[in-house]
C-alpha cells in the first residue's frame, strides 16, 4: 500500500508553524545560505513572509531605481 504526501508525518504542517512571522534576521540567514550555494535570488520580507521575487519584479525595481536617479540628479 502506498501513502500520499499528506499522510507522511514529516510533511505535516503544525498550526503554530503557520502563524510564525519571519523576521529580517530570518531573511538574512536565508540569503546567506543561498549565497553560499551560489544561488542568486532576490528576496523580500512582506508581512512576515519571505517572498522570492520573479525576474519581472527585479527588472521593475532596477528601472525604478534608474528613473529615481535620473529625476534626483541635477542637470548640468
Amino acid at each position: 500500500m502506498t501513502s500520499s504526501l499528506t499522510d507522511r508525518e514529516d510533511l505535516q504542517l503544525q498550526p503554530a508553524a503557520l502563524s510564525t512571522r519571519l523576521t529580517v534576521a530570518d531573511l538574512e540567514q536565508l540569503q546567506a545560505i543561498l549565497s553560499e550555494a551560489h544561488l542568486d535570488y532576490q528576496l523580500e520580507l512582506v508581512d512576515g513572509k519571505i517572498i522570492v521575487m520573479g525576474s519581472s519584479d527585479i527588472v521593475s525595481s532596477e528601472i525604478g531605481l534608474e528613473f529615481g536617479e535620473m529625476v534626483l540628479t541635477p542637470s548640468p
